[in-house]
C-alpha cells in the first residue's frame, strides 16, 4: 500500500464519519512503515481531532479552548 492509498482510504472514511476505522488503517500501515512521518503526522491530525470532539465542554474549565491551559 503506497501513501496515496492510505490517503484515499482515511479521507473515506473519515467522510463517513468513521475515525476509528481510519485511526485502524493508520496503524496497520505504521507498523509495516514505522518510519514514515507524513502517515504518523497525519495520525496526529486524527487523534487531536478525537481529543477535541470528544471533549466535554461542562466538565471542562478551559471553556475558552486555550491550548496552553490544557
Amino acid at each position: 500500500m503506497t501513501v496515496e492509498d492510505i490517503k484515499k482510504n482515511v479521507g473515506k472514511f473519515l467522510a463517513e464519519g468513521s475515525m476509528g476505522e481510519a485511526i485502524n488503517v493508520i496503524y496497520a500501515y505504521l507498523k509495516e512503515h514505522p518510519d514514515d512521518k507524513q502517515v504518523a503526522a497525519l495520525l496526529e491530525q486524527i487523534l487531536t481531532i478525537v481529543k477535541y470532539n470528544n471533549r466535554d465542554i461542562y466538565a471542562a474549565t478551559n471553556l475558552d479552548m486555550d491550548p496552553w491551559e490544557e
